[in-house]
């Protein structure tokens, strides 16, 4: 979004207020794999020893939201990334650091944008799911005619095909067929068939 224009230039980002990471960053244990059993658990409502802060229940009530998606919402909120990494690529940019502790996730009932392009509907509850991929420190511009572009774009596809896994494993209740199909589609071994165009015709 333009806001305006400097002479210099400029980058306003936007504030991002009761939004929550999807997963914790991978841990000595987990090596490169993101960690789902920590800020996605609820905390016990029975539990006395437990601080309650704003803090503490803004991190409850996101913590509802990532825990336990129905499939519809999962592939929906997919959707809405493989969407954006289409028009990425397109652009000749990578992200480059593609996991759930870079995805941001949040209810609408805090905010009053209801912009479609980053917001799924639960069927379990009245509140929106809306999602912002974060962290681009990674990223960067390449060129889509060079040789090696096919290969920067089969990582990131690979890259995608994990994150849809860890999605179907740690955060849905029942897992997608539609998502095993996304994954499956994301793993294929040639690099001119592995690229998010290719991926999106498959999925849609």
């Amino acid at each position: 979004q333009t806001l305006g224009q400097t002479p210099q230039g400029s980058l306003v980002m936007e504030y991002l207020e009761n939004y929550t990471v999807l997963a914790d960053p991978p841990s000595m244990q987990s090596c490169s794999r993101d960690v789902y059993n920590n800020n996605n658990k609820l905390d016990d409502p029975d539990d006395d020893t437990k601080t309650t802060t704003s803090t503490t229940t803004t991190t409850m009530r996101n913590s509802a939201i990532i825990r336990g998606w129905d499939f519809v919402t999962a592939e929906h909120v997919v959707t809405v990334l493989l969407e954006t990494l289409v028009t990425l690529h397109q652009a000749g940019l990578t992200h480059g650091d593609l996991y759930g502790h870079n995805l941001l996730v949040t209810s609408s009932s805090s905010h009053e944008d209801d912009n479609t392009n980053t917001t799924t509907t639960t069927s379990t509850s009245t509140s929106k799911v809306r999602i912002k991929l974060s962290d681009f420190g990674a990223a960067y511009a390449y060129d889509r005619t060079a040789p090696y572009a096919p290969y920067v774009e089969a990582a990131e596809v690979r890259a995608l095909g994990v994150l849809v896994q860890e999605i179907n494993e740690h955060v849905v209740q029942q897992p997608s067929i539609l998502l095993d199909k996304l994954v499956q589609a994301c793993n294929t071994t040639t690099t001119t068939t592995q690229t998010f165009d290719h991926v999106w015709i498959a999925w849609r």
